[in-house]
């Protein structure tokens, strides 16, 4: 089996055309598709479906002191 990089256009379908080059002949082939991963959302959403999921799942968030309490027993820990 050969490797041959193309270029090609995913239409608003989700199908993929290709053009190959001369000399592949006709049979099997295996592809591997390599797409750009863009911004899914703007941020804002992203941070609020994700303290949606922690409110769902029940779980409180800490204060500033009992993160500081926590590092500083993980610190004291080390010694």
């Amino acid at each position: 089996m050969r490797a041959i990089k193309l270029e090609g256009h995913i239409n608003s379908d989700r199908s993929l055309h290709l053009s190959l080059p001369e000399g592949v002949s006709e049979g099997p082939a295996e592809v591997i598709v390599l797409v750009e991963e863009g911004p899914v959302g703007n941020g804002q959403e992203d941070l609020r479906q994700f303290l949606d999921d922690l409110d769902r799942a029940g779980i409180e968030p800490r204060s500033k002191e009992a993160i500081d309490r926590y590092i500083q027993e993980e610190r004291n820990s080390w010694d």
